[in-house]
């Protein structure tokens, strides 16, 4: 059991372990920031639309 467990599981966590630390690093930061400069474009467009509006 362990002997067949210990290659199936290393095998397993090397290729599914390295694409998925991977992908994740990328990920957040990518998230961030989109969410950070679409909230800056929001409000400014909110604030140049006020004024011409009015």
């Amino acid at each position: 059991m362990t002997e067949q467990d210990s290659p199936e599981e290393k095998g397993k966590d090397t290729p599914a372990g390295g694409s998925a630390a991977k992908a994740d690093p990328p990920a957040p930061p990518k998230v961030r920031k989109k969410r950070a400069t679409s909230k800056p474009n929001r409000r400014q467009r909110m604030q140049f639309r006020w004024p011409r509006r009015k």
